[in-house]
């Protein structure tokens, strides 16, 4: 635990992946970022952020098309490719009012 409840950010980019290079590459061009590698920023990401929901818009609006989180763990997906975004189905966009 790091002492306090957490936080929350945004980021623009087109999926849940594209958010996670996003941010790492925000770090990295960062000063406190600037010495660190990209598979070390990206690993460090993976510890902290716990989920990613993607957001989309179509002619009804707006409404979550994707959700990546790594419930074994609670955290976020791991960089070995074994846990991956999904695209929310269907049936879940529309218990997301989305559909």
């Amino acid at each position: 635990a790091s002492g306090h409840p957490g936080s929350i950010t945004s980021v623009h980019a087109g999926s849940c992946a594209l958010a996670f290079e996003q941010m790492s590459l925000m770090i990295r061009e960062s000063g406190a970022g600037g010495g660190l590698r990209m598979n070390e920023i990206k690993w460090l990401l993976s510890v902290v952020v716990d989920v990613l929901v993607q957001f989309d818009r179509d002619e009804r609006g707006r409404f979550i098309s994707e959700i990546l989180y790594e419930p074994r763990r609670q955290r976020l997906g791991r960089w070995d490719q074994q846990a991956a975004a999904q695209p929310l189905s269907e049936g879940q966009r529309a218990a997301w009012g989305a559909a």
